[in-house]
Parts: structure tokens; C-alpha cells; sequence
């Protein structure tokens, strides 16, 4: 542990003079340790709200191929029947699927911290809800180990389920091969494949330091400016990069496109035609089947119908359970407010969020 931390010490030092690092971000930001911060929960529920129960995580347990989190006691049911992510329909492992799940203590302790009195079983906060969180409390699971700063691109080990800034981890892992913090062993010969960026924990802790994003994304844009260099984006149709093995993006993303849906979750939806009596229309729709990104908007989906149908816009309605849908509705909206309830978990494993289309008279 002394080496540890004196390689800590060293990495600090060599950190504060790379102007890509975050060690100002959380200076920048104006959130002291010691400060309290308040915190919408329907912002958050996203992440802290299981998939398959709809409640807040109880033993949260993580898929290390995708890293997508639910409770333990829900994913452990749902695997009987099924070997694929109920999220993403990742194949979890060819015949023995628990294997690729660990209990994420950190996302729980980050919940029960969130939600007050969700660990005594009476919590009554509601998704509308605001409260009040001591930074000093969350700082542990949102700070990088390495440069003590918040994190930048959060990439996490699935071995051992730590998470660091990527550009902190990846510098570390060129002369070791065991986590830096509990000191497992990440890969026999190339720990870089055992790592994955964590989207999830990336945007809590956007959401819960006020200006960390901005700061990023500025000092990013100053670093290039100043140094007269364009900013590189990474090639369309190709994640990995440069033979980086675990298929992260550049270094020199472009962090103004950060969330660029290619590194979005994504849903997969089933487009169902309704017809009335006095439907004439003769239009089909091949393809019903569409996967996209969980912030695409219904707009989009129309978008998409019309295209494939040969309609005008204003011809295509959007609903769910025969409500129509706004067009500034996302998949993610959907999910939390109209899905979530209504997954099934039975013999026939996963499905799909079903939609119907119409065209009005």
C-alpha cells in the first residue's frame, strides 16, 4: 500500500502539467468537499433505478461485459430463463452467465446515499424530489484514485469493477498489471482489454459536480486553440482506434461531440402498425424492427416511418397503449415512465419496447 500511494504521489505530480487532466476540474467546479449540493432525482433515476423491478438498487449487481447495473435478486431470476443483457441484449457468457456478474458496492453505497432511508426500507423520496448531498460523502466514489480529480472519461476494470479516469488508468496499466487500488489482477499479458468506459457513472458525476463538464470541454477547447491543433474525432464505422485494444476512443476525442450516440446504450423497439376500419392506406412497413439510441426522440422515429413509408410528417402519429407520444420524448422518457413495469420475464426471455404508428384521417 506505501508503494501505492507514493506512486500516487508521483502520478499527481506528473498530472498538474498535462492540460488535458481534470486535477482543476473540481477547483473549477466550486464544489468543496465539505460543501452540500442539491440533486434532482429525476435526473438520476436513470442510473440508480433498476431495469427489470423499476425500484431503486438493492445489492446492485453489475454484467461485466456491459456494465449495465439492476439488483441482484432480478438479474440472478432473469438469467434462468435468458444468457443476454436485458438492456442491451448483450450475450452475457455462452452457458454460464452468472459468471459475468459482481456485486458493485460502490453504485449501492452511492444510492443509499442518494436516496435517504432506502437502506432502512422507508424511504419516501420521489422522482421530482430534491436533496441535499454532502459532497464530502460521494467524493470517494467519484474520485479518480490516481490524480485525485473527478472523473474524465470514467473507465472501469471489470475484474474488479474500480473506476478511473481513462487517460489516468491507461498511463498506469503501461507498466502494471494489477488494479491500483486493491491490487487484483486485471490480464495475464493486456490488462487495456479488461477495461471499459463507464457512461453510467460518467454522467452521475457530471450531474452531481456543477460545472465539471463545462470546465472539461473549455479547457479542452483552450488547449487546442493555444496550440493552433485541430481537434481529431474518431473515424466513423471504426471503435477501436490506433490498435488500442479495448476499443476506447482517441485521446483526442472530440469532447463538444462527447456523447455521440455511437457510445450510447441503446433500445430496441418493435414498430406496430394500427389500423382502423376506415384505414385505406395499402402502406407497409417491411422493417419493424428498429434499434437506436436511448436518447433518440420520437421525432425521429417519425422521421424514420416516414421515410421508409413515403409519407409526409404531419401523415404519422406515434403512440403507446394508444396514447400519442410528444415529439420531444426520448427512449430513455419512455422507458422510466411507460416500460419499466411492463418488461415481461418469462420462457420467452427478452423483448422488445413495442410501438404503434398510425396514420390520422
Amino acid at each position: 500500500m506505501a508503494i501505492a500511494m507514493r506512486l500516487r504521489n508521483q502520478l499527481q505530480a506528473v498530472y498538474k502539467m498535462d492540460p488535458l487532466r481534470n486535477e482543476a476540474s473540481g477547483r473549477d467546479s466550486e464544489v468543496s468537499p465539505q460543501e452540500e449540493v442539491k440533486v434532482k432525482m429525476k435526473e438520476l433515476n436513470e442510473h440508480i433505478v433498476c431495469f427489470l423491478c423499476a425500484g431503486y438498487f438493492i445489492d446492485a449487481t453489475t454484467i461485466t461485459e456491459c456494465l449495465h447495473t439492476f439488483c441482484k435478486s432480478c438479474i440472478v431470476k432473469y438469467l434462468q430463463t435468458s444468457k443476454y443483457c436485458p438492456m442491451c441484449n448483450t450475450k452475457i457468457h455462452e452457458t454460464q452467465p452468472l459468471l459475468n456478474l459482481k456485486l458493485d458496492r460502490v453504485m449501492q453505497d452511492i444510492v443509499y446515499k442518494l436516496v435517504p432511508g432506502l437502506q432502512h426500507s422507508d424511504s419516501e423520496v420521489s422522482p421530482q424530489e430534491e436533496v441535499k448531498v454532502k459532497m464530502k460523502e460521494l467524493n470517494e466514489h467519484i474520485v479518480c484514485f490516481l490524480c485525485a480529480g473527478y472523473f474524465i472519461d470514467a473507465t472501469t476494470i471489470t475484474e474488479c469493477l474500480h473506476t478511473f479516469c481513462k487517460s489516468c488508468i491507461v498511463k498506469y496499466l503501461q507498466t502494471s498489471k494489477y488494479c491500483p487500488m486493491c491490487n487484483t489482477k486485471i490480464h495475464e499479458t493486456q490488462p487495456l482489454l479488461n477495461l471499459k468506459l463507464d457512461r453510467v457513472m460518467q454522467d452521475i458525476v457530471y450531474k452531481l459536480v456543477p460545472g465539471l463538464q463545462h470546465s472539461e470541454e473549455k479547457r479542452i477547447r483552450e488547449f487546442y486553440q493555444s496550440r493552433g491543433l485541430d481537434r481529431v474525432t474518431q473515424p466513423s464505422g471504426d471503435d477501436t482506434v490506433g490498435g488500442d485494444p479495448m476499443g476506447l476512443p482517441y485521446s483526442t476525442f472530440d469532447h463538444s461531440r462527447a456523447h455521440y450516440f455511437r457510445y450510447d446504450e441503446h433500445v430496441s423497439l418493435c414498430l406496430e402498425k394500427l389500423s382502423s376500419s376506415k384505414d385505406k392506406s395499402k402502406a407497409v412497413l417491411q422493417q419493424k424492427y428498429v434499434r437506436c439510441s436511448v436518447r433518440a426522440q420520437i421525432r425521429h422515429l417519425r422521421r424514420v416511418l416516414c421515410h421508409r413509408l413515403g409519407l409526409s410528417l404531419q401523415h404519422v402519429q406515434i403512440l403507446f397503449d394508444n396514447e400519442p407520444l410528444p415529439d420531444h420524448m426520448t427512449m430513455k422518457q419512455l422507458w422510466l415512465s411507460r416500460w419499466f413495469g411492463k418488461v415481461c420475464i418469462h420462457h420467452k426471455g427478452w423483448q422488445p419496447l413495442v410501438l404503434g404508428f398510425t396514420q390520422p384521417e
